[in-house]
């Protein structure tokens, strides 16, 4: 049996869900034509691009990961925000599906 305790999320629809559900009620993507790279990107929101850089300030080990694990620590952590878990000294998060 698998229960799911609390979520978290960041991408281009959002990262907390209030604006995640809004962002899949419209009837337009979210994609952006980038002309450095002449293709179509989805990308985060300022919002969300600060709290990634808010959490390489936190913690220095966090200042050399990549990018795409940087972004799964913090969904992580709003994860467990969301599960409301004061004592994480033993948790798994699975990431992924």
């Amino acid at each position: 049996m698998i229960g799911i305790t609390g979520w978290g999320s960041i991408s281009a629809l959002g990262s907390n869900y209030d604006v995640i559900r809004e962002n899949y009620l419209h009837s337009y993507h979210l994609l952006q034509k980038k002309d450095d790279l002449n293709t179509w990107c989805a990308v985060l929101s300022e919002e969300s691009e600060q709290s990634l850089k808010l959490l390489q300030q936190v913690n220095k080990n966090y200042a050399s990961v990549d990018r795409s694990v940087l972004m799964a620590i913090h969904t992580a952590e709003k994860a467990v925000q969301h599960a409301g878990w004061q004592d994480i000294t033993n948790i798994g998060v699975n990431i992924g599906s």
